[in-house]
């Protein structure tokens, strides 16, 4: 059984020089060395942004005195995956288009990326340990992540610890959101790759166009959308129906008991989102693109999903009335 590893997990570091130079600048706020930002929407969010939200709940607990934070943004990681420069506006020294809205998500921090700063001084550095990469979110192993190079048993958390801090950061997003539930259903398409095939696609519109249990709201592109646009429409719909994609981290803010279609070219994915959903108590299908029947895979089984949530209403109904 995993059990939480206690501080200092975080090793900190104390007058700590970055560049080489005569004279250095100063900075007395504590700062956390981490990753930047990831290309992938759903590694940005999930690997990134959510783990320094967890590394500053942990050093707070240790250094309450702590009450504003740097995140400094590695040179070294910049250099590994230059890629990411697309994400970052230099003349700003900021991330920038969805990238900056994920990187202002954690109150009372900023962002400092060390190639874009003079030689520095911090007088309080923390530097999370290497191994405890992935280990802070639900895909922390192969099994739920394929060729994430670690085995189930050499997991580092419980998942009592993830989905403990997975909720408390899903509450500190939705509190900046105003959102009511509805029983719509969407389907979500891609821009650019992995698209739906239009036959499919028709098929799946003409079906949720039918039922009168739903709302169907139409065919959304979240690559046209900004990060608030997403959380308050999957914040606000009881049926997903999906390719397998980024855009599904935005599970993170779905109701509880959403009911979620995802549907892949491939095989070996099944628990990425499985993992995400469980976070709200929503029915996760995975289905495979090439063996689709759209009827009898997706909304036979949500009249059954539904009839099964009335059956559980009218029970607890039923023995709350006596």
């Amino acid at each position: 059984m995993l059990t939480h590893v206690p501080l200092p997990l975080i090793p900190l570091r104390q007058e700590v020089a970055v560049g080489i130079a005569d004279q250095y600048e100063s900075i007395d706020v504590p700062t956390i060395k981490v990753n930047t930002l990831d290309m992938c929407y759903a590694h940005a969010l999930l690997d990134r942004v959510f783990v320094w939200y967890w590394l500053i709940e942990d050093i707070k607990s240790q250094y309450p005195q702590f009450t504003h934070f740097n995140l400094l943004i590695g040179k070294d990681a910049v250099d590994a995956f230059p890629q990411c420069m697309k994400t970052i506006d230099v003349l700003n020294k900021c991330y920038k288009g969805i990238w900056y809205s994920l990187s202002r998500l954690i109150p009372q921090t900023s962002i400092i990326f060390e190639h874009l700063i003079d030689p520095t001084i911090f007088k309080t550095l923390f530097e999370p340990p290497y191994e405890d990469q992935w280990q802070r979110t639900p895909w922390n192993c192969e099994l739920y992540y394929p060729y994430r190079n670690v085995r189930y048993d050499e997991r580092k958390y419980s998942d009592s610890e993830i989905y403990s801090r997975l909720w408390s950061f899903r509450e500190l997003i939705l509190n900046n959101h105003r959102v009511i539930p509805t029983n719509r259903l969407i389907i979500i398409d891609r821009k650019y790759d992995r698209k739906f095939n239009k036959d499919v696609l028709d098929i799946l519109i003409s079906e949720a166009s039918k039922n009168i249990d739903w709302v169907y709201d139409g065919v959304k592109i979240l690559e046209d959308m900004t990060f608030k646009e997403q959380v308050e429409l999957f914040a606000s719909v009881k049926i997903i129906i999906a390719m397998h994609g980024s855009a599904l981290i935005n599970l993170l803010w779905s109701p509880l008991n959403t009911i979620v279609f995802e549907i892949d070219i491939h095989h070996n994915r099944q628990n990425m989102y499985k993992r995400i959903a469980k976070l709200t108590n929503s029915s996760h299908f995975y289905l495979q693109i090439k063996s689709l029947c759209v009827k009898s895979d997706i909304f036979d089984k949500i009249a059954l999903v539904m009839l099964r949530e009335d059956a559980l209403t009218f029970s607890m109904l039923s023995n709350g009335s006596q």
